[in-house]
């Protein structure tokens, strides 16, 4: 029999509850992380804005900065 831990239940419960909150917010979040070629890519991009401009986690996932943002702003994501 598969028994879900109260652990398990409550990080779930917490997935859930901030993916909802990162859904609704009008500003929005973008994370990045550096792919095996060691380019800055989107994993993640929510948020009000960023629906109305089509720039979703889902159109943007695994897309270099350097293609979305011009670069000198691309340069500063980057160098953090």
């Amino acid at each position: 029999m598969n028994r879900t831990t109260w652990r398990e239940t409550r990080n779930s419960s917490e997935e859930n509850y901030y993916e909802t909150v990162l859904k609704h917010l009008y500003n929005t979040i973008f994370k990045f992380s550096k792919n095996k070629a060691g380019y800055c890519v989107f994993t993640l991009s929510e948020g009000g804005i960023a629906d109305k401009m089509g720039m979703t986690t889902e159109t943007l996932l695994n897309k270099q900065v350097r293609e979305v943002f011009p670069s000198d702003i691309a340069s500063v994501i980057e160098s953090a």
